[in-house]
C-alpha cells in the first residue's frame, strides 16, 4: 500500500536524512548507488524517483542523464535535487517533473512528492466542486476515473475504486432539516478525507454516495483499506442535532483495475454491484 520512492544520490548523509523524512511520512524508500540504477529499474516498479546530483561534476552529470533516460523509458515522475541553478532552456532539467536547488528543507519533500504524483495521476482537474462538501463533484469523478483508467492501462499500473454510502440515510433524513443534512455530509466528507492517504482522491459521486480513488493500489491494498475503513468508520456518531446523537452506518465496497477490463464503466459497474450486495447483506 505504501508508495515506493527510489532515492539515488552521491551524498550518503543527505540521502539518510531524506530517507528518514520520507519513511516517517509513510513512503517506502530504497536508496541505491549509481551502479545499481539499471538493475533496480528493471526488477522493481518505483512510483517516484528522487535524484540528488552535483551537475558541476562529470559523475553527477552522467548520473542525471542516465536517470533521465530510465525515467523516460519507464514513464515515471522524478524530482532532481541539485546544488546547481539550471537555466530554463536546459534540456536535462526538462526531463524531470521538478528541480529543487539545495539548500532546501527536506520537510517539504513529502508534500512536493504528493503534489507531483497527484498532478500526474489526476491531471489538473476541471474545477468541478460539490457545493456542500467542497469535494470534487460527480462530473469531476467521472473525468478522473477515465483519466486514471487510461493511465493504468497505458503504463500497466494499479489503481482501485471504493464507493461509500450512508446505509440508513432515509431513516436519518426524516429527523433532519436541509441545513442539518448538509452539515452531516460535510462531516462524512471530512472523515473520509482524513482516513486515506494525501494522494488518494475523495470525491462526491452522487446525492448519497462518495467515491475514493486509490492510485498505485492493487487488490491486496484495496482489501486492507476497506478492512480498516470498516473497522474504524462503519459507524459514525454525529452530534449535529439537539436530541441524542445519530449513528451513521457507512457501507464500503471497492474493486481494483484489471487489464481484462476494457472501459472504466465496467470498473464502476462492478463496484456498484459489490456495494449493492454489501447493503443487502
Amino acid at each position: 500500500m505504501r508508495l515506493v520512492v527510489l532515492l539515488i544520490g552521491q551524498d550518503s548523509d543527505f540521502q539518510k536524512v531524506v530517507a528518514s523524512t520520507l519513511s516517517s511520512s509513510g513512503y517506502q524508500v530504497f536508496s541505491i548507488k549509481d551502479a545499481e540504477i539499471e538493475e533496480f529499474f528493471r526488477c522493481h516498479q518505483p512510483d517516484m524517483v528522487l535524484l540528488d546530483a552535483d551537475l558541476d561534476s562529470l559523475a553527477g552529470k552522467n548520473m542525471a542523464q542516465k536517470v533521465a533516460g530510465f525515467v523516460e523509458i519507464f514513464s515515471l515522475p522524478a524530482i532532481l535535487m541539485t546544488k546547481n541553478v539550471m537555466g530554463e532552456k536546459n534540456p536535462l532539467g526538462k526531463k524531470f517533473s521538478q528541480v529543487l536547488v539545495r539548500p532546501f528543507s527536506v520537510l517539504e519533500l513529502p508534500g512536493l512528492i504528493a503534489g507531483v504524483l497527484r498532478e500526474r495521476l489526476y491531471g489538473r482537474g476541471d474545477g468541478n466542486r460539490d457545493a456542500i462538501t467542497g469535494l470534487s463533484g460527480t462530473g469531476a469523478f467521472r473525468k478522473q476515473l477515465d483519466y486514471l483508467f487510461s493511465f493504468a492501462r497505458r503504463y500497466r499500473r494499479n489503481f482501485s475504486l471504493i464507493l461509500v454510502e450512508i446505509k440508513n440515510r432515509e431513516r436519518i433524513r426524516e429527523y433532519l432539516t436541509k441545513q442539518q443534512l448538509d452539515a452531516l455530509f460535510q462531516e462524512v466528507a471530512m472523515v473520509l478525507r482524513n482516513s486515506v492517504r494525501s494522494l488518494d482522491l475523495v470525491m462526491r459521486s452522487g446525492e448519497n454516495r462518495f467515491a475514493i480513488l486509490l492510485p498505485m493500489t492493487g487488490n491486496l491494498g484495496l482489501k486492507a483499506v476497506i478492512r480498516r475503513l470498516e473497522q474504524k468508520r462503519s459507524s459514525l456518531i454525529w452530534k449535529g442535532v439537539k436530541t441524542k446523537p445519530l449513528v451513521l452506518q457507512l457501507v464500503f465496497a471497492g474493486v481494483s483495475y484489471s487489464s481484462k477490463l476494457e472501459h472504466p464503466e465496467q470498473l464502476l459497474s462492478l463496484a456498484e454491484r459489490f456495494l449493492t450486495l454489501k447493503k443487502e447483506s
